[in-house]
């Protein structure tokens, strides 16, 4: 952790990030505001696009900004002949040899900081279980034991949500889903310039210094974590979530759950109250407000869901 820093200047920092990331990557405010949002809870994120909306160059970027070095950064495309060594790495002969089933996971995904999976959905059943073990208890297994993983931040791109059923858990560990269109009909010169400002500073091997380390997302995330633990064991009032708000998040949930826009399971419900909290303390409102519980909008399963979820929970929120 990093105790010379306070909590409002961790929240500054954050935004100061932010800020910056948004005038690199142009028209993608929406997507870097989840994108921090993610990474300070330690919550999965799905960015959905095709190909050419700089989604990978946007995780490197953000990357570069928090401070981790090359191989801090676990960057894989999967096919669907990956095998588990690609991603947690070989065997160990030596080991084997005295009869012991070991991977030697250095410079793989269980000591990265910062996983960037790129087209996740094309997981096969020899790594699917790999990746639910990391996504949702953040361990791997070595020997038949379970060994906790290094990473603290997670994301992962597709150009689409898979509908295959098989990949359901798959989908079902991603809280939150955005989508990431071309934007060069709205934001052309601008797209050009900051594009070819990126481009030539790659070539040129320029690098920019960080403007936040990932210490001050863990202290954040403890500090709120901490917080709701404590609501939580002395069965108070959350003051983060006030009762009406939880009330208008219980009726929103039950509907969109009911009008079939978005499967929302108890582990997600669990986790995506946290996060709303996260969202409110993040923004300085003190209290979660009804712009928090507009993440319901990025909880679809379905691609075809994307868009009319985004406009029903904004039809809710608004007769609210």
């Amino acid at each position: 952790m990093n105790p010379t820093i306070s909590i409002s200047e961790a929240r500054h920092q954050l935004r100061l990030l932010a800020r910056s990331l948004q005038r690199e990557f142009v028209g993608r405010e929406e997507t870097i505001d989840l994108l921090v949002l993610c990474a300070v809870a330690g919550e999965p994120l799905l960015l959905i696009g095709p190909p050419g909306v700089g989604k990978t160059a946007l995780i490197k970027t953000f990357a570069k900004r928090i401070g981790l070095k090359d191989h801090e950064l676990f960057d894989y495309l999967i096919t669907r002949f990956t095998e588990p060594s690609e991603l947690i790495g070989p065997i160990d002969i030596h080991a084997l040899r005295e009869g012991h089933y070991r991977r030697r996971v250095q410079g793989k995904l269980p000591t990265s900081k910062l996983a960037f999976i790129d087209e996740i959905f094309k997981a096969n059943s020899a790594i699917l279980n790999t990746l639910l073990s990391v996504l949702n208890e953040r361990c791997y297994y070595q020997d038949g034991r379970a060994e906790p993983v290094d990473t603290e931040i997670f994301l992962a791109a597709s150009n689409r949500i898979a509908d295959d059923p098989e990949l359901e858990a798959l989908r079902d560990r991603f809280l939150l889903k955005v989508e990431l269109r071309e934007v060069k009909r709205e934001h052309f010169d601008p797209l050009l310039r900051q594009g070819m400002l990126q481009e030539l500073e790659r070539r040129l091997q320029r690098n920019t210094p960080p403007l936040i380390q990932l210490e001050t997302f863990l202290q954040l995330r403890q500090h709120l974590d901490e917080g709701l633990l404590a609501t939580v064991e002395q069965d108070r009032d959350d003051p983060l979530f006030p009762s009406e708000m939880r009330r208008l998040f219980e009726r929103l949930v039950i509907s969109l759950d009911t009008e079939g826009y978005a499967r929302i399971s108890d582990r997600a419900l669990i986790k995506l109250y946290r996060i709303i909290r996260f969202h409110a303390f993040l923004l300085g409102r003190g209290e979660v407000q009804h712009e928090d519980l507009f993440l319901l909008a990025y909880t679809a399963n379905r691609q075809d869901y994307l868009t009319p979820l985004r406009q029903r929970v904004t039809t809710l929120l608004d007769l609210a």
